[in-house]
């Protein structure tokens, strides 16, 4: 296609090389008033679908950056926190099926027997799996089924506790209901909890502190505990967070059930929110005290606006530009937790974050981490143990090598060459004819 302008014959040679079809330098056509084509023909087809484009995007404006997540976490939080009623939260139904369907148990029992083989009761659960699991599943759709008694055992890991275990019967019946219950809270969480979540857990939280101790703005800390959080839940708080999501009222029936199986006797905490605790061991009470402390993950992000959060269970850090800030925090995170009916831990503090940030038993700097000294002593006190064992009989020295090397492999994530080179000198004399 030529594109040019008015011309006519005047007679002479001009010898212009115009864009006409005869583009000589004899030629007799004077071209007044010309417009280049041939080599202006690209130039016009970009100037054309540049105006498309811009048309287009006139007709379809185009939404800004993450806006559609803003408006999410927008209506998240409305419905979370302030729960306005012309905007009903999202409920599930029909889940008491998947809880009771044999496909679903087996897999529970099979995630249930996970390091447990060994047990008298889960040999002789295992002795008529198929009948048991049959009379487990018409128990569960009868609504027949009510929680054993608990099992208890003090741990010293790192302070004292007391585990209850559940039945192993019990315990598939936890693991079916949080099949079920947990992809519907999962998809609630903010990014940086990570307690019993998958991809989540303990150096994946302390990685997002080191990240944020490398950003501006993180000079301070705010580490905050919540005093003996399972034993201080109520169950109602634990309901209502239940019921925001679960419209199955089966399966709320069976989480009361679970609740009511255990209470706290202790007094310090405040009166008029009925009962309390949940046991350490379950699966649910793990799942439950996640959803109770997803409330606090909300406010802190989306009402105190902070931007450097992590929590793990009940162990939360917030990092601040300054004192100040991290003392208004303090305040209104105390005071969402009295609405809550729990207790902030006396021992939560503020420091400067240039003197390292303690937190899940590590010393964290932007540029290098620690272990904490007590676990460090538990650790070779637990080794010495080990090696006496070994030099006595009674434990293999294959078993103790993998033992020894999955606490290695767990210090090797932080600065601890020489802390590993003294302990493996230390064992060596005994484990080093099973390594090979």
């Amino acid at each position: 296609m030529l594109i040019v302008g008015g011309n006519w014959n005047n007679g002479s040679n001009t010898g212009v090389r115009a864009a006409n079809a005869n583009n000589s330098a004899s030629n007799s056509n004077n071209n007044i008033g010309f417009r280049l084509a041939n080599c202006a023909l690209k130039a016009v087809r970009a100037l054309r679908i540049a105006a498309n484009v811009r048309a287009h995007h006139t007709q379809v404006p185009r939404s800004p950056r993450g806006a559609k997540h803003k408006i999410l976490r927008q209506q998240r939080v409305a419905t979370r926190n302030l729960k306005p009623e012309s905007m009903m939260p999202i409920t599930y139904k029909h889940l008491f099926e998947s809880v009771c369907q044999f496909e679903n148990l087996h897999a529970a029992y099979q995630r249930a027997i996970k390091g447990k083989r060994g047990r008298p009761d889960v040999m002789s659960f295992t002795a008529n799996l198929g009948e048991n699991l049959i009379a487990l599943k018409q128990c569960l759709q009868s609504m027949e089924w009510r929680p054993g008694p608990y099992r208890e055992k003090v741990i010293h890991e790192p302070k004292e506790r007391i585990i209850r275990v559940a039945p192993f019967c019990d315990r598939i019946v936890h693991q079916s209901i949080c099949s079920a219950i947990a992809p519907l809270f999962e998809e609630t969480f903010i990014h940086d909890t990570y307690a019993c979540r998958k991809g989540k857990g303990t150096l994946k939280a302390i990685d997002r502190l080191t990240t944020y101790l490398r950003r501006p703005g993180t000079s301070y800390v705010l580490k905050l505990d919540l005093r003996k959080f399972f034993d201080s839940i109520p169950h109602g708080l634990i309901m209502r967070e239940l019921e925001w999501r679960i419209g199955d009222a089966k399966v709320l029936e069976l989480c009361r059930r679970i609740l009511a199986s255990y209470q706290t006797k202790l007094e310090i905490f405040p009166s008029g929110f009925g009962a309390r605790g949940i046991p350490i061991g379950n699966l649910t009470s793990q799942w439950f005290a996640n959803i109770v402390a997803s409330r606090i993950d909300y406010h802190v992000k989306h009402v105190l606006c902070c931007r450097h959060y992590a929590r793990y269970m009940d162990d939360l850090v917030l990092l601040g530009p300054d004192k100040a800030t991290a003392q208004r925090w303090m305040a209104a995170l105390s005071a969402l937790v009295g609405e809550m009916g729990l207790l902030v831990n006396p021992k939560s503090c503020i420091y400067p974050a240039a003197i390292g940030v303690s937190f899940l038993g590590h010393k964290v700097w932007h540029d290098h981490r620690r272990i904490l000294r007590p676990n460090v002593v538990a650790g070779r006190r637990k080794m010495r143990k080990l090696l006496a064992l070994v030099e006595r009989g009674e434990v293999s020295g294959k078993q103790a090598v993998n033992s020894l090397r999955s606490w290695f492999s767990h210090l090797s994530h932080a600065d601890t060459y020489r802390l590993r080179t003294s302990l493996w000198n230390e064992a060596k004399g005994t484990l080093g004819e099973y390594i090979c």
